[in-house]
C-alpha cells in the first residue's frame, strides 16, 4: 500500500467529513483534560503538596549544608529533620491513598472512562471512513467494554510473554494483532480469539508497514508530548489524522485480502 495516498485520504476526511472528525477530536481532548483534573484532585486530597513540601526542605538542607563532597552533601540532605519529615509525611499520604478502596476506584474508574472514550475515538473515526459516524460513538466503547477488556488482556499478555524473549518478537505481535481492535468494533459476532487470529492473517506482509505508518507520526507525536496548551492544540489535528490513517489502511487491507468476517 501506498503510505502517503492513504495519509492524503485521511487529510482530506479530516476536512471534508461530517460530523467533523476534528470536532469529535476536540470533545476528546476536553474530556481527557478534565479527567486529568479530576484525578489530580483525588490525588491531591491525600498528597496535597507533599512533593513540593519536600523538594523545598531538600533546597534549605542543601543551601545550609558546608560539606564539600557530592556524598556529604546527601548525607546533610537526607539526614536534615525537616527532610525527613517530609519523605514520612510523603509516604504516609502515598499509602493512605492505596489503602483507600474509594479512592483506587474512583481514581482508577476515570481512566477507564478515558480508555473507552478513546475507543470511541477509533469507532467513530473507523465509522468516518464508511460515512456512518455520530458524535455519540465517542460512548460506542461501552457498549462491548467486557469483550474489549478481553482483547487488551489478551493481546497485551502475548505481547509481554514474547517480549520476555527478545525485544523484536513482540514488537512483531504488536502490529500482527493492529487490526484486532477493528475487527472487534465491526463485528461482534467474532470471538476474541477470532478477531486475533483475523488480524494476523489480515496483517501478514504488512507489519514492516505498518511500523513505517506509526514512525511517520513520530514528529507528531513528540509534540503531543510537550507539556501546556501546546500539546492539546496538537492532539486535536494529530488523534484523528493517526486514527483515520490506521482506519483507512483496515479498510484497504479487508477489501484487498477478502477477509470479510463471517
Amino acid at each position: 500500500m501506498l503510505r502517503r495516498q492513504i495519509k492524503f485520504e485521511a487529510k482530506g476526511l479530516m476536512l471534508t467529513a461530517k460530523p467533523k472528525p476534528l470536532l469529535a477530536a476536540l470533545i476528546y481532548v476536553l474530556a481527557c483534560m478534565l479527567i486529568s483534573v479530576l484525578a489530580m484532585q483525588i490525588l491531591f486530597v491525600y498528597i496535597p503538596s507533599s512533593a513540593d513540601d519536600l523538594s523545598g526542605a531538600m533546597l534549605s538542607a542543601a543551601k545550609e549544608s558546608d560539606a564539600v563532597t557530592e556524598d556529604a552533601l546527601l548525607e546533610d540532605i537526607m539526614t536534615d529533620p525537616a527532610v525527613q519529615a517530609n519523605i514520612q509525611k510523603l509516604v504516609d499520604g502515598v499509602t493512605d491513598f492505596f489503602t483507600s478502596p474509594a479512592a483506587l476506584i474512583l481514581y482508577f474508574a476515570l481512566f477507564f472512562v478515558q480508555w473507552m472514550l478513546s475507543v470511541g475515538l477509533t469507532l467513530f473515526s473507523l465509522n468516518t471512513t464508511s460515512g456512518t459516524a455520530v458524535y455519540s460513538d465517542l460512548l460506542g466503547g461501552f457498549s462491548f467494554f467486557l469483550r474489549l477488556v478481553g482483547l487488551s488482556l489478551l493481546r497485551s499478555l502475548i505481547v509481554f510473554l514474547l517480549s520476555l524473549f527478545f525485544v523484536i518478537p513482540g514488537i512483531i505481535a504488536h502490529y500482527r494483532y493492529k487490526m484486532s481492535l477493528y475487527l472487534l468494533i465491526e463485528h461482534p459476532e467474532l470471538s476474541v480469539i477470532d478477531c486475533l487470529r483475523k488480524s494476523g492473517r489480515m496483517t501478514h506482509g504488512h507489519k514492516l508497514e505498518l511500523f513505517f505508518v506509526d514512525l511517520s507520526f513520530i514528529g507528531w507525536e513528540m509534540l503531543a508530548s510537550v507539556s501546556g496548551m501546546l500539546s492539546y492544540a496538537v492532539q486535536v489535528w494529530y488523534l484523528p489524522y493517526r486514527e483515520l490513517t490506521f482506519a483507512i489502511y483496515y479498510r484497504r487491507l479487508h477489501y484487498s485480502l477478502g477477509t470479510e468476517a463471517q
